[in-house]
Formats: structure tokens, C-alpha cells, sequence
């Protein structure tokens, strides 16, 4: 997903050469962070974040734990809603150690890739992700990029209403001028200044087949965002 937003060719030309630091929130198995790294970035600026630890099955799949990719790329298994730093998890690794958190890299990230993560809350629990995504920022320049399901209609979607039959639990599926407010409540509630861009596509344009997704309705689409902190 990541290759396919507009911002990508601005994301490669600050980590691939001026070092920036690249996280992706709901990394999954780390698809994207490898493409980062197949374009040429360097993987010691990459970080992966999920609640969930599906990082072995990438080993897995790509072959690459003793690559550069598998050596160097730092794994965080940790909740974006509730993110913890090291001295708060008791969670060790097998020689005794203790993983690094998502808080502990507070204000060391330059770009945050979110996609297809936030269309799983409700507005209130975005909101509070996003901010915690503002605390990982490390100032001015710095950007959240991803994607997440949106709606050309309403936007509260309620568990199993008509546009989402499926869903077990509120959420809230923006249009760019809902994205827009909610970055502007972000930016007042944390002293920071943002400009959110924001874009809803059809499937068939973002390359996805539109049958697959029949089952969230005719008004679903995918917002595509960039959003740069400007101060």
C-alpha cells in the first residue's frame, strides 16, 4: 500500500538519504517496510509496530531473518491506543531481556505509516491514537501517511448496520473533510499545527478488485491521507 502514496517518492528521499526514521504502525508482516528497503532505504532507520506479532510468519514468507531486513529492522509489539514504554511491560524475550515499547522511541519518528489501522475505532478512539502517533513524531516535518477505509455517505458506522453488516463494534469511516476536523481537534488537544490532505478512491483506482470488498457497501471507499506537522 505504501508504494501507492502520493507522498512515497518524498518518503524515499528522506529516509534513503537524509536518514530519516520510518515507522509503520499495523506493520502486519512488514510488507511495506521491505519494499523500503528492495527501493534502497537503509534498515536500521525502519521500525515495525503491531499489537498482534506476526513478524516470524514474514520471516517466513520472505526468507530474511539473517538478511539485512531481519538484522536490522526493530520489531515492537505494543498497542497504539494504550502504548507503553519498556519500564512498563513485563514482557521478556527468551535470553531475559526486555522489548523496547512503542513510547520508548517518543519524538525519534520523522515519518509514521498508518494504513489500514484507524477505520477499526470510533472517532474518540482514532483521535486518541493519533495523538499518540503526534507524541512518536519528532517535530516540524514530520508525517503520517497511510490509508483506511472511508465513506462517501454517512460516517458512523454502526455494528452491523446496512454499510457494514459485519462489524461487531462501533467505528467511524471518514470523507476528507471529516479527516480534516479530526486533525484539527488533534492539533489543538496536543499544541501542535498540522495540514491534513486527504483523498477517497474507488478500489479499481487504488488497484484493489471492487467485488472483494461488496460486503462494506456501495459508499465505501479508501481515503488516502498525508498529513505534515508544521509545527
Amino acid at each position: 500500500m505504501l508504494p501507492l502514496n502520493p507522498a512515497y517518492p518524498f518518503i524515499l528521499e528522506r529516509v534513503r538519504n537524509e536518514g530519516a526514521n520510518f515507522i509503520d504502525v499495523g506493520c502486519f508482516v512488514g510488507q511495506d517496510l521491505r519494499r523500503l528497503v528492495f527501493d534502497g532505504c537503509p534498515p536500521s532507520s525502519l521500525f515495525g509496530c503491531d499489537i498482534v506479532n506476526h513478524w516470524d510468519v514474514g520471516f517466513e514468507f520472505y526468507r530474511d531473518k539473517d538478511r539485512p531486513f531481519g538484522k536490522n529492522v526493530k520489531y515492537i509489539e505494543d498497542d497504539m491506543l494504550h502504548p507503553k514504554t519498556k519500564n512498563q511491560s513485563n514482557e521478556e524475550t527468551l535470553d531475559g531481556d526486555v522489548d523496547m515499547k512503542l513510547m520508548d522511541w517518543k519524538g525519534q519518528m520523522d515519518i509514521i505509516n498508518a494504513a489500514l489501522v484507524l477505520h477499526h475505532w470510533n472517532w474518540d478512539d482514532q483521535v486518541a491514537v493519533c495523538k499518540n502517533l503526534v507524541r512518536l513524531s519528532r517535530g516540524p516535518e514530520s508525517m503520517i501517511v497511510g490509508c483506511q477505509i472511508g465513506s462517501t455517505g454517512k460516517n458512523v458506522m454502526e455494528p452491523h448496520c446496512e454499510e457494514n453488516p459485519y462489524g461487531t463494534f462501533q467505528t467511524y469511516w471518514h470523507n476528507p473533510e471529516t479527516w480534516k476536523s479530526m486533525w484539527a481537534v488533534i492539533a489543538e488537544e496536543t499544541g501542535t499545527k498540522w495540514e491534513a490532505k486527504a483523498e477517497l478512491k474507488t478500489f479499481d483506482q487504488i488497484g484493489w478488485r471492487a467485488s472483494d470488498w461488496w460486503y462494506i457497501g456501495a459508499c465505501s471507499r479508501v481515503l488516502q491521507f498525508v498529513v505534515k506537522r508544521l509545527e
